[in-house]
């Protein structure tokens, strides 16, 4: 047997004739599998389509034979032969091939492939060479175009750098010590044969990383999954890039692109919360929604690699503030975000931030940092300077007190600022230094200073401010926020400085006539001053016209009368027991009275002439006589008055009296006309009778059908008095004719007809109750009933006999009843109905339930009587019944009650004379609550018009001051101080998501308590 082949070509030319014979040309590519030297050796030939030509030619063919693969590895790769066959002329394919294999019995016969080519596969057992014969024709008995030597080995030879490589499998991953980038070796020896089970030696030439297995792995077996390749796997928890190498025998491999290394690839990983970390960058800022504060993120990964491009959201967990730009942004290449936040509230802010939907850490546990706001320089819009405290005493001690609050453009107060006050006008001293810092945040007058003034002088201090050496203005102050004023008062009276004096004197000695005596009061430094006087009689007689004891304010004075003519001396003591001086080293003065004037109680008033027509013609006469006290006649100014009813004097009302005097009336009303008699000096004349009033009478003329010249409302007319009767024939309206003279005045017993005039829908069954013919009474009334047994309407006339006409019709036109069905309870729209649902608890505020009454129809029925009773509970009806339903059908009640709690009210209508009760709606339920703010537990802004506005509900609460609402990151969304202006769910135009907020409520209650009130509310849509 021959040497083993080298992968050569070898050209084998034989030269072939066919004599007068059409030669066959066969066309096929055949794979054959051999097993040589011991095998069985076969050969799989994929036949080709046979050519059938006629024809003779004389040609010459010529046979190239190629070993394509050789020393494969015996039972691994195939050696590979191919023969080319060139025909000349060139014939079509399918020339049939014979392939006779040393040491085999298998002979494939393998045809030509449309190129010429006939290619023949085997696999070896044993190493060494093969001879494969190759004939024309389908079997060995053709002749033999050539021999072929090829050679199997046992195992691969040396490596083949030019086909060997190295090469990566996967790549990136992460950085964290776990995750494995995989870097892969493939080896060829020199004959194209995979070398298994060869080491490898892999070695990191840059970057930080490990191998998982060691760094010599070996290439798998024949048997194995990847034959000829080795795997090497590394971890890292240092981001970059690696260079791996690989050397086999000595022997670097190279990668696709000729590098003697190939890279992989660790990245960061997810970022770590609680590894990350957020931090203050700057801050305190001013609360001017300009200045920013600014808070960092930095990202990282679990490994603490720094993450670039990591979105980060940031969100205030508490304080007031504002994002400057989107709340969302993205780290930069160092793994760090700023945000800046502005603010109009001073004060402290939390802030976090999330990736991933997780905060981050702030390195101390928490998940927050905090940020702080501090007030801007001063603002007259929002600081002021008030009044405490005033007045106080002018005494040198007592203690005026003045604040000033200071506060920024948004309402932030501004503690340490230093503060002068100075007095503009007025005489005053401030207790301890004028110059002042306002308080801190802790010194419960935050932002705020409260200064005491003294004084010794009367009158006001015009106070004045200066904020940190400048003068400044505040919004609140009249004259042009400059300064506020306070005053200073007198003290108490002192007897030694004050004086008493005599106003009035000499007065009639006639108990009426009087004598004035005055005090004037000062304090101890002689500032004008008030107190309580008491006055009393030295010696002689005399009373003081009323009390006594006198309220004086500087001045005040005290009138005496007498019956006893001679001097009265008077004093007058002040509380401590001290009597006012009388300027002349005592402490009295005398005044004196005198005999004269008419007195009221001596004299007469009396009637002359009564009673008249009141036809404003026909006269009643009064006449007065005056005698003084000891019953002398005596002259004097008189007054006449008309103390009650209605009537004219003729003339002056005030005459000179020379002992008797008289006054004529006239009226055109009818009644009694009380007159009385005034003296100079207020008194009324006497009766005679223990009164002081004598009484004039004024009679009505006819009646008549129509009195125009009579007061609105006042003359003849016919009106319905009770109506809506039910339509039984026993139930009765009535109407009522009211008789009156030409100027409206009543006229009794005047005969009025009554009748029925055609027109009513009802009218053919209505009845006048008893005769038609009715007398008036003192009042000038007289009344109809009439009964139906037809719902319906009915009209009614009424006459009188005036100037010869006996068939007068009164009021010009006849009043019209109606008669309706009976209340229905077994309708629903016959119900109790709760108009005022809630009411303070306070004996006066009111609840409110409604009867609303109709009939089988559905028709309201108006003058129904329905009964209203407390089922349970403590209150008290306070509407006057009986209660009767109006002409929609609706009567309601008033409710008052002093306990808490809630009340139930059921209520009867009359049916045919039975009391039946108002089933739908009943018991009608009311509460009367302690005083709070309440506010409901859930309401839908949905926009269907039903508890769509969140809003207070004031129960006894006299000022309000504010209602907040805060969401769950106690941000405030809504806030007012108009108890009716409520939330509608929105903040800032933008509806707020379905959860639960907090709310606060202030108020003042009626008692002058503060009351502040919370909760929580729930949106719902």
């Amino acid at each position: 047997m021959s040497a083993p082949m080298k992968p050569t070509i070898l050209n084998l030319l034989t030269s072939l004739k066919d004599s007068g014979r059409r030669r066959k040309i066969l066309s096929a590519l055949v794979i054959g599998l051999i097993f040589l030297a011991g095998a069985s050796l076969k050969g799989v030939a994929a036949p080709g389509v046979p050519h059938a030509g006629t024809g003779i030619h004389d040609a010459v063919e010529t046979y190239t034979f190629t070993i394509i693969k050789d020393n494969s590895v015996v039972s691994d790769l195939p050696d590979i032969i191919q023969v080319h066959v060139t025909p000349t002329p060139a014939y079509p394919p399918g020339e049939p091939l014979t392939f006779s294999i040393q040491g085999s019995t298998y002979t494939p016969t393998i045809y030509t492939d449309a190129s010429g080519n006939a290619v023949l596969q085997f696999s070896g057992v044993n190493p060494g060479p093969v001879t494969v014969t190759i004939y024309k024709g389908q079997n060995t008995l053709g002749p033999v175009v050539g021999t072929v030597t090829v050679n199997f080995i046992a195992t691969p030879g040396p490596i083949d750098p030019s086909k060997s490589y190295i090469g990566v499998v996967q790549t990136p991953n992460i950085a964290d010590g776990v995750s494995q980038d995989i870097v892969k070796a493939h080896l060829v020896d020199i004959y194209g044969n995979p070398m298994y089970n060869t080491p490898v030696d892999f070695s990191i030439v840059s970057g930080v990383a490990s191998f998982v297995a060691g760094p010599t792995v070996s290439t798998d077996p024949l048997s194995g999954a990847h034959p000829g390749e080795a795997f090497a796997t590394l971890v890292s928890t240092t981001v970059g890039s690696v260079n791996v190498r690989a050397i086999v025998g000595g022997v670097t491999l190279l990668s696709s692109n000729g590098s003697t290394a190939v890279p992989v690839l660790f990245v960061v990983g997810p970022p770590d919360a609680s590894k990350s970390l957020i931090s203050v960058v700057h801050s305190p800022e001013t609360a001017n929604g300009t200045n920013q504060d600014v808070v960092k993120a930095h990202i990282v990964d679990a490994n603490n690699h720094v993450i670039a491009n990591a979105s980060v959201t940031f969100a205030i967990y508490s304080g007031t503030g504002q994002f400057v730009g989107n709340a969302t942004v993205t780290t930069d290449v160092n793994g760090d975000v700023t945000i800046p936040i502005v603010s109009t509230v001073a004060g402290d802010v939390q802030v976090q931030a999330q990736v991933n939907g997780t905060s981050i850490s702030n390195g101390a546990g928490g998940t927050t940092v905090t940020v702080q706001f501090v007030a801007d320089v001063p603002s007259t819009a929002t600081s002021y300077i008030s009044v405490v405290h005033s007045p106080e005493t002018a005494n040198g001690t007592n203690q005026d007190l003045v604040k000033i609050h200071l506060a920024d453009p948004k309402g932030n107060l501004i503690g340490g600022a230093w503060v002068t006050f100075t007095i503009l006008s007025g005489t005053g001293q401030f207790v301890g230094s004028a110059t002042v810092q306002t308080g801190g945040p802790s010194s419960g007058s935050f932002g705020e200073f409260t200064i005491p003034i003294v004084s010794t002088v009367v009158g006001d201090v015009v106070i004045q401010c200066q904020v940190n050496g400048t003068p400044f203005i505040f919004s609140n102050n009249t004259d042009g926020g400059k300064s506020v004023k306070v005053q200073f008062v007198a003290g108490a009276p002192d007897a030694s400085k004050s004086v008493i004096s005599v106003v009035q004197s000499p007065a009639a000695a006639d108990g009426v006539g009087q004598d004035i005596v005055k005090v004037h009061l000062v304090d101890a430094n002689g500032n004008p001053t008030s107190g309580t006087v008491t006055f009393s009689i030295f010696s002689g007689t005399g009373q003081f016209v009323g009390n006594a004891t006198v309220n004086v304010t500087v001045d005040g004075t005290i009138a005496l009368v007498s019956n006893v003519v001679g001097n009265v001396v008077v004093q007058a003591q002040l509380p401590d027991g001290s009597f006012i001086s009388n300027g002349s080293g005592g402490n009295s003065v005398t005044v004196q009275f005198v005999a004269g004037a008419p007195v009221a109680s001596k004299s007469l008033l009396s009637v002359v002439q009564s009673p008249a027509t009141a036809d404003g013609v026909t006269q009643d006469v009064v006449k007065v006589h005056l005698v003084d006290a000891n019953g002398n006649p005596t002259t004097g100014t008189v007054t006449f008055s008309i103390l009650s009813g209605t009537g004219q004097f003729v003339g002056s009302v005030t005459v000179n009296v020379n002992v008797d005097a008289t006054i004529p009336l006239v009226s055109t009303v009818a009644g009694d006309v009380v007159v009385q008699a005034k003296l100079a000096d207020g008194t009324f004349v006497s009766n005679g009778s223990g009164g002081n009033s004598v009484t004039v009478q004024f009679v009505a003329g006819p009646g008549v059908p129509s009195a125009p010249n009579a007061p609105s409302g006042k003359g003849t007319m016919l009106t319905t008095i009770k109506n809506y009767a039910a339509a039984d024939g026993t139930a009765i309206d009535k109407v009522n004719a009211h008789i009156t003279d030409a100027y409206g005045n009543v006229v009794k017993n005047e005969v009025v007809t009554f009748s029925i005039r055609t027109g009513g829908t009802a009218d053919g069954t209505a009845q006048l109750v008893g005769t038609v013919t009715v007398t008036t009474d003192a009042n000038g009334n007289a009344t109809m009933s009439i009964t139906n047994t037809v719902a319906g309407t009915v009209w009614i006339d009424a006459t009188i006999i005036y100037n010869a006409n006996p068939t007068a019709l009164i009021d010009g036109s006849y009043q019209e009843v109606t008669f309706v069905n009976q209340p229905d309870v077994t309708n629903p729209e016959t119900k109790l109905i709760v108009i005022v649902y809630e009411a303070l608890a306070d004996g006066q505020s009111t609840t409110v339930v409604k009867a609303h009454v109709v009939d089988q129809n559905g028709t309201a029925l108006p003058d129904q009587e329905v009964k209203f009773s407390i089922d349970s509970g403590n209150a008290q009806i306070i509407t006057p019944g009986p209660w009767k339903t109006d002409p929609n059908g609706d009567v309601s009640i008033d409710l008052t009650s002093t306990k808490p709690g809630f009340v139930l009210v059921t209520a009867t209508v009359s049916v045919s004379g039975v009391d039946k009760p108002i089933t739908f709606g009943s018991p009608a339920r009311v509460k009367f609550a302690p005083i709070n703010i309440y506010v409901p537990k859930v309401f839908t802004p949905n926009g269907d018009g039903t508890n769509d506005i969140l809003k207070p509900i004031l129960v006894g609460i006299s000022a309000f001051h504010y209602f907040n609402v805060y969401n769950r990151w106690g941000n405030l969304v809504f806030t007012t101080q108009d108890p009716n202006h409520g939330w509608d769910g929105t903040f800032k135009g933008v509806p707020q998501p379905v959860e639960t907020y907090l709310w606060i409520a202030e108020g003042v209650d009626i008692n002058g308590k503060k009351i502040v009130a919370k909760g929580m509310t729930s949106l719902v849509k």
